[in-house]
């Protein structure tokens, strides 16, 4: 069987996909066929890639231009063969069987998927040139947006600082923005940097009063007051865009306890979820959603406190860490699923984190939540939420000071990745003292 014979096969597989025609698909694959050391029958796989190329986000395509192979009686390899969807680029490799009774026919035996990676270096015409023209791009911005924010932190002084913050955020929305960005070492270099500064802060800092918070990433925070430290949604990061292990543990060994408001892959990280249950860190976590699963690494451990989704109701559910955090979940819903909007009192200050709470039969409390705290003499100090809600949950809950969250979330498409000048723009219609804060950085309120 020649190399060029296995080529054929592999793109006449591929083609079946891209096509689509998946009756052919499953005639082209093993009876058995392993993705990931999983195996699958062909006709799982085909009904696979059925759902997949339904899917606006993702629709594959391949390119196996740079594929070399290697061939001997009965098996065949092809590699790299690149699976390109709108999001990122996955490096495959194909190992082929000859068909029983049929030495001429090549069928699919195994797949393995060795990393995912830039688009740019994957699409027909494009290659490791514009990857790297990418990428010194990428880093020529990065360098400016670093420096900028460490001379212009969060809390700076004066309006011609706050305008080079401004600029600087908004320089990294367009590095952000880049269908790449997530596996850009650059990027991956920001992310890593950022959180060894914040490391540094948390375990130096002193706090006399009020508190200090640190946006890790996207919508996960840390906050440190006189005597507790504690994080909400903190998540490492995603695609390579992601903190070490090293630094994980280092974050969540400060930490008392991790809230975490609903199960999405970017508030929800089984990651940091194990260095937490690891160290002995208490995790508190909405209930999981209708047909939704707890992992059973995580539902038998005893510090894993999953919310009761039978008392999901006002007020809340409520509890106390073992430190002495104080802390109720508001029971919010993004859309139907369950999202805990944490409210938590500590040291005579009052934080509440709103998840991505987003459900219009919630807003008959929402919409009064401060004055109903402020019956129960409480008074929310700050408030960390998202940009979809931002208006109208600050003006519900009119805390002191708003943060908001969930911009760029790598793990979006491109085009959902909410800018960080999205932000500066809603926020002028809250006359409320706010921060937009890009990763890693610190603002230290009274």
């Amino acid at each position: 069987m020649s190399n060029d014979t296995a080529r054929r096969a592999v793109a006449a597989w591929c083609n079946a996909i891209e096509r689509p025609d998946f009756g052919k698909l499953a005639s082209l694959t093993a009876a058995t066929c392993t993705i990931d050391g999983i195996p699958h029958t062909s006709e799982a796989i085909a009904e696979r890639y059925e759902r997949t190329t339904k899917s606006a986000h993702v629709q594959p395509m391949f390119n196996a231009d740079h594929a070399a192979v290697l061939t001997s009686k009965t098996r065949a390899q092809v590699g790299p063969v690149y699976e390109i969807t709108f999001h990122h680029a996955t490096e495959l490799h194909f190992t082929l069987m000859a068909a029983e009774n049929e030495p001429e026919r090549w069928l699919v035996e195994r797949i393995e998927s060795r990393g995912r990676g830039p688009i740019e270096r994957a699409i027909p015409g494009l290659g490791e040139d514009y990857v790297a023209m990418t990428e010194a791009w990428a880093d020529a911005n990065i360098r400016w947006i670093g420096r900028t924010l460490a001379e212009n932190p969060p809390d700076v002084a004066g309006y011609r600082a706050q305008t080079l913050r401004r600029h600087a955020v908004s320089a990294l929305d367009e590095v952000l923005h880049l269908r790449s960005a997530p596996y850009l070492t650059t990027v991956q270099r920001f992310i890593r940097q950022q959180a060894e500064r914040m490391i540094h802060e948390i375990r130096t800092d002193t706090v006399e009063s009020g508190c200090h918070v640190w946006k890790p990433y996207d919508h996960g925070w840390i906050v440190k007051t006189r005597e507790h430290c504690w994080a909400h949604d903190f998540t490492e990061g995603y695609g390579a865009a992601v903190m070490t292990d090293e630094q994980i543990a280092a974050i969540v060994g400060k930490i008392e306890a991790l809230f975490v408001s609903h199960w999405h892959r970017d508030h929800a990280s089984p990651t940091v979820f194990r260095h937490a249950l690891e160290a002995g860190v208490p995790i508190y976590i909405a209930p999981m959603w209708e047909g939704g699963e707890v992992p059973a690494e995580f539902a038998d451990q005893s510090n894993f406190h999953v919310l009761d989704v039978n008392r999901w109701t006002m007020p809340g559910q409520s509890g106390t860490t073992p430190t002495g955090i104080t802390w109720r979940a508001l029971p919010g819903h993004q859309d139907h699923r369950p999202n805990a909007m944490f409210l938590v009192e500590v040291d005579g200050f009052v934080v509440l984190q709103s998840g991505d709470q987003y459900n219009d039969d919630d807003c008959a409390w929402v919409d009064r939540i401060g004055k109903d705290l402020a019956a129960e003499d409480v008074r929310v100090d700050l408030l960390l939420t998202w940009l979809p809600q931002l208006q109208r949950i600050a003006k519900g809950v009119n805390p002191r000071f708003v943060i908001p969250g969930h911009e760029n979330e790598l793990g979006h498409m491109f085009e959902h990745r909410e800018p960080y000048d999205q932000s500066y723009e809603k926020l002028v219609e809250v006359d409320i003292p706010s921060y937009v804060l890009a990763w890693g950085e610190r603002v230290r309120l009274p």
